[in-house]
């Protein structure tokens, strides 16, 4: 009878684990990826130029669950046009949890499971560390206060600083700049990459509610490119991000919220370059800095010893969403999440 009761209650802990989730998030990413020729640039582009800037349509949806000991999945759903084609042999549905991510195809049938290195079950558990002492945010953005302290420290930084109007503000470094405007609550970036091709990124945030930030709405990214005729064709991928759904049970948003130490990230999402403006209480100074790749846990170490505004350049990481986490001489953590394109 005891041994009965013992595996009753098993079975009940067992069954409730999956309830008790501390933080959910669910949202729908619709991608279009077109190409816009001007008059007669369709005629100077060859098939395979032809088939790159036909409209492609994907569908995505995210799910974000924290459970009550600060583990966490994350499932995306994968729905395209392109993954239609059977040739392709694309996978549908993938959860990344602790043990590894698992892959699924579109009708929910499991495929394989590829296990998580060490490393990255180290991050993993860092980052589980990190949420358990200071929350979670999700990507929530937050527009910079362009106060006098601010403004210096872009100045120190070799930044050129312009108020367009009361609610506009461009801040510019060589050829790359970045444009914030309150009123319409848009942040517009544009610079030059790596293959010399101008780049222009707009996004249009909403207001969350409690003035926890702004939700990203849509994201709009256009590539000036160069074909073998001559420049004809402006490659865009515009992104919409809506039915953003929150369950915070633990309160993990505002533990995040109320804290001295903050960290000011722009532009956000990004191209893997961006400013960390660092907010420390007094005496309290950085230990050390890196990015985590919030899908496998891969780090990349940033130095930022000694700095409170960090400028970070790597454009070589994957896109997807990532954490930027500062350890301070308190041995506390802090995170701003961001959307690498």
């Amino acid at each position: 009878m005891k041994i009965f009761i013992i595996s009753i209650g098993l079975l009940l802990h067992f069954a409730s684990y999956g309830q008790n989730t501390l933080f959910k998030q669910k949202n729908k990413i619709l991608e279009f990826n077109y190409g816009v020729a001007d008059s007669g640039g369709l005629e100077r582009m060859n098939e395979m130029e032809k088939i790159k800037y036909e409209l492609k349509f994907v569908e995505k949806t995210y799910r974000k669950s924290i459970f009550n000991d600060y583990t966490f999945e994350t499932e995306i759903k994968i729905d395209s046009n392109d993954y239609e084609q059977a040739w392709m042999k694309l996978p549908n549905n993938f959860k990344y949890t602790f043990n590894g991510v698992a892959i699924y195809d579109k009708q929910g049938s499991f495929l394989k499971t590829i296990p998580c290195s060490q490393e990255q079950k180290d991050d993993l558990k860092s980052e589980k560390e990190t949420i358990a002492l200071n929350g979670y945010h999700p990507g929530i953005a937050a527009f910079p206060v362009f106060q006098a302290n601010l403004k210096s420290t872009y100045q120190l930084e070799g930044y050129t600083y312009e108020s367009i109007n009361s609610s506009e503000f461009k801040i510019s470094k060589g050829t790359s700049k970045t444009t914030y405007n309150t009123s319409n609550l848009t942040i517009i970036e544009e610079y030059i990459d790596e293959d010399g091709i101008k780049n222009k990124i707009t996004n249009g945030y909403e207001a969350m509610e409690n003035n926890k930030g702004f939700l990203l709405k849509i994201e709009k990214h256009e590539r000036f490119t160069n074909l073998e005729k001559g420049p004809c064709v402006t490659e865009t991928k515009l992104r919409y991000f809506t039915n953003y759904e929150f369950e915070d049970n633990g309160n993990l948003i505002n533990k995040t919220l109320n804290t001295d130490d903050q960290i000011n990230l722009f532009p956000n999402p990004n191209t893997g370059v961006f400013t960390a403006a660092i907010k420390l209480k007094q005496g309290v100074s950085i230990s050390s800095a890196k990015i985590i790749n919030l899908r496998n846990g891969q780090v990349t170490l940033v130095d930022a010893v000694g700095k409170s505004m960090i400028e970070v350049n790597k454009p070589d990481l994957p896109s997807g969403n990532y954490t930027f986490q500062v350890s301070t001489s308190e041995n506390k953590t802090i995170n701003a999440n961001f959307i690498k394109n």
